[in-house]
């Protein structure tokens, strides 16, 4: 964003940046976790239906008391709809459910996760002509490599951009630590702070340029 609205910034080194629009990579951020609790096709089906209810709430009311008033109407009505087993097992109902009902309404409704969700990379990147070097690390759940890595190719080569990479890293997790798993939770018991080998290429690089 910087960087197409002044003449100042010389070159680009992204380190696991958005290739895809925010609402995407929320959806994939989310079928992970969800994946990772153990969850079915068609129980993350139903977590997809209140995600996607509260983002259009968050659309549709600018006012908090509207959007507080829709969202208590809206997931009275989707608990009811839901067998119990269900409800307690992804944590809707039970001794936390309340905890976990404001964290998501918290997170969603956030004027950042509201822009963000409606973001697309492709009103920045491609009219990016300066050099980039784009890297990512493959595991990382945060913001996958291949589709972020790929809408870098795309938005740079539409912008006529003939100087850019980019590299994905094995083993590598979303801050460029070697990881077991890439989760979230491992990323305090890592003592390595970033790879040496990402540092390495991205002074090499910006050398060469």
């Amino acid at each position: 964003m910087a960087a197409i609205q002044s003449t100042d910034v010389a070159f680009i080194v992204s380190l696991a940046g958005v290739g895809i629009k925010g609402s995407e990579l929320m959806e994939r951020q989310l079928h992970a976790s969800y994946r990772s609790m153990g969850l079915n096709d068609e129980e993350i089906a139903s977590l997809d239906s209140l995600t996607q209810m509260m983002v259009d709430i968050g659309d549709r009311f600018s006012e908090k008391d509207d959007r507080r008033y829709e969202f208590q109407k809206g997931m009275y009505a989707w608990l009811e709809s839901k067998p119990e087993p269900f409800l307690l097992k992804t944590g809707f109902k039970g001794p936390n459910a309340d905890r976990t009902i404001d964290q998501m309404a918290g997170r969603l409704f956030l004027p950042w996760m509201r822009y963000f969700l409606k973001y697309d990379p492709e009103t920045t990147l491609a009219k990016i002509k300066i050099p980039v070097l784009a890297l990512n690390g493959e595991k990382d759940i945060q913001v996958a490599a291949k589709e972020n890595l790929a809408g870098f190719d795309k938005f740079l080569t539409q912008a006529g951009n003939k100087n850019f990479r980019t590299i994905s890293f094995p083993n590598l997790n979303h801050f460029f630590q070697h990881a077991e798993t890439g989760a979230v939770s491992e990323y305090a018991s890592i003592e390595e702070t970033i790879s040496p080998e990402v540092l390495n290429i991205i002074r090499e690089w910006i050398k060469g340029l």
